[in-house]
């Protein structure tokens, strides 16, 4: 449902927006409601559940096509393994915290490539398990840590001085999964952007080629 809303929405409002524009020196922030879901990888699971969550993105421009971005997002994430005929699924509430960058490609595109860290904040919570009598036989969402890149795109829906109106589709892969681990997931963010700090451009000036 996260994938197909995602390319269905870029698709939809691609030609009708404008893309956020960085000015070297500004700084916005990003609040607003994000929802994932697992990219599950054996037919031993049934549809991944979407998994809501809160997202705070801060960008800091550095030059008039790119940005240092940071993520926070805040969500429950459903992690899956398998074991020949097995299959355990487990969830747990995360902090997912990344930091790279975001590039301007056109009037309506941006992408962004992260290096993330997720944490775990509470108990993992057991959804399904064949493992009853292997209790050594875990998922990631049972590490201190873990590791990953998130690629994101995004569009700007709505703007109006300070504030915006922007999506942002993000899959997120994971460097530390364990062996036959479903541990990727999708994501869509739609949330308000605020300019910050730093000098807005003028009506006339536009970014060089």
């Amino acid at each position: 449902m996260v994938k197909s809303f995602i390319v269905f929405t870029l698709v939809i409002f691609a030609s009708l927006a404008k893309a956020y524009t960085p000015v070297r020196g500004n700084v916005h922030v990003i609040v607003g409601p994000y929802v994932s879901q697992t990219l599950e990888r054996s037919d031993r699971f049934s549809s991944s559940p979407d998994q809501g969550g809160l997202a705070i993105t801060i960008l800091g421009d550095v030059s008039d096509r790119g940005s240092l971005q940071i993520n926070s997002f805040f969500f429950n994430k459903l992690y899956m393994r398998t074991q020949g005929n097995l299959a355990l699924s487990e969830k747990v509430s995360l902090a997912h915290v990344s930091l790279g960058y975001r590039q301007g490609w056109s009037e309506y595109l941006s992408t962004s490539l992260l290096l993330y860290t997720s944490y775990p904040m509470g108990e993992v919570q057991t959804v399904h398990s064949d493992f009853a009598n292997d209790p050594t036989f875990m998922t990631s969402a049972r590490e201190n840590a873990e590791t990953g890149l998130d690629l994101g795109i995004g569009i700007e829906l709505f703007q109006s001085g300070r504030y915006a109106l922007v999506l942002e589709g993000t899959y997120s892969y994971s460097l530390t999964k364990k062996p036959e681990e479903a541990a990727e997931h999708y994501g869509v963010l739609l949330g308000i952007r605020y300019f910050v700090q730093g000098r807005e451009r003028p009506a006339d000036e536009t970014p060089n080629p």
